[in-house]
């Protein structure tokens, strides 16, 4: 099911009772201590960019996903963003997971100990628009996806701290990362998390004005109590 998500809408157009609605509402109970799919307590209500305008960023959520790896862990996504090439454009687009759903720092986030938990683990691929040959030739590809948690402070009353951000080489294969916390867990300003997991991504220069799609998919997005492997820290 596609469903096209902007800053004040989740699940635009698709019923509420729809399998494709995330939880943007589900109940704060108490912190968050365990292992757990981010996509359990977050949804991907917070569209950036070029995403925060209509039509440009359009989310399948639980179908028309990439193979989904062993054992995956809550749901998968696929995202096709296409250029904005009007004047309001920023050449880029992205998503954040956040609780509740479209919150941007107006309310706190859900209750958690962020002492418990040692890395976010996830799946991601990029099918990026062809590559013109003589750039291919030259070794020049596409900027890969800034991948970070945290909503920082942007003048709402609520915030959290983003303690690290990562640019995986994602292509068209779907692997394996992780963002270790620093010091073995990540950081907040206060015991709540409103943003669990966001990418961004630069739209090529290269595929300026050709209608091509980057289309980003994201799969078994877990916070961690486990650190990961060594050779992700070293």
């Amino acid at each position: 099911m596609r469903t096209t998500i902007a800053l004040g809408c989740l699940c635009l157009l698709v019923g509420l009772s729809s399998a494709g609605c995330l939880p943007s509402g589900v109940p704060n109970e108490g912190p968050l201590t365990e292992t757990f799919a981010v996509s359990d307590y977050y949804s991907p209500s917070g569209f950036m960019g070029d995403g925060a305008n209509f039509r440009h960023l359009y989310a399948d959520i639980g179908e028309n996903c990439a193979p989904r790896p062993a054992g995956a862990r809550g749901q998968c996504f696929t995202f096709t963003y296409f250029e904005d090439t009007t004047m309001t454009g920023v050449g880029w687009a992205g998503v954040f997971w956040v609780f509740p759903g479209n919150n941007w720092g107006t309310r706190p986030g859900h209750a958690i100990d962020t002492t418990k938990f040692q890395s976010i683990h996830f799946y991601m691929s990029v099918e990026y628009p062809p590559e013109p040959p003589d750039l291919v030739a030259m070794g020049i590809t596409p900027e890969p996806p800034k991948v970070t948690y945290g909503i920082q402070h942007n003048g709402f009353a609520n915030a959290d701290i983003p303690s690290d951000a990562i640019f995986p080489k994602a292509g068209p294969t779907m692997t394996e990362f992780w963002i270790p916390f620093p010091d073995g867990n990540a950081v907040t300003t206060d015991d709540s998390l409103i943003g669990a997991f966001g990418w961004a991504i630069a739209y090529p220069n290269s595929a300026h004005n050709s209608g091509t799609p980057v289309i980003v998919h994201v799969d078994d997005i877990v916070w961690d109590t486990a650190p990961p492997p060594p050779s992700v820290t070293q």
